[in-house]
């Protein structure tokens, strides 16, 4: 896990950590604040099993970002091959996230290879729909997003 603060603008890159230890990671970071971070990198690239409700609670995200590919590139090691990311996922951080991007179809897998549209309305950005994604921070805490 790793955190960066730049004033008052956090950070929060938790890589491709799955539940238990999520779970021994949040239970030790308990009751400070150190989880707490405006953006959320997603762990795992959306996976069902690298968010988890603990750590969505301890997170309390304005922004997340899912590093995935391409819903319908279907080869072997995608995005399309694991089913990332996966509804659960995106549920857990709909749940916790109340900033809004504007609206945009997006593909969500159900299970490996099984995906359908939906339309993304929060602050959830992902590289399988948006490309790259920039997010500039200023001291004072605010972060403004760029995707291409």
């Amino acid at each position: 896990m790793v955190r960066v603060d730049f004033g008052e603008s956090s950070f929060l890159f938790t890589g491709d950590m799955e539940e238990p230890a999520i779970e021994s990671m949040v239970a030790f970071y308990d009751p400070s604040e150190t989880l707490d971070a405006d953006v959320y990198h997603v762990g795992h690239h959306g996976s069902y099993n690298g968010t988890t409700e603990g750590l969505m609670h301890a997170v309390t995200p304005d922004i997340a970002v899912i590093s995935m590919g391409r819903w319908d590139d279907e080869k072997p090691w995608t995005a399309w091959a694991y089913g990332h990311p996966r509804e659960h996922a995106v549920e857990l951080l709909e749940s916790e996230i109340t900033n809004r991007r504007s609206p945009r179809p997006v593909h969500v897998a159900s299970a490996v290879k099984q995906f359908y549209s939906t339309t993304m309305r929060d602050a959830i950005y992902g590289t399988g729909w948006d490309g790259n994604i920039q997010i500039r921070a200023t001291a004072d805490g605010k972060q403004e997003v760029r995707t291409e």
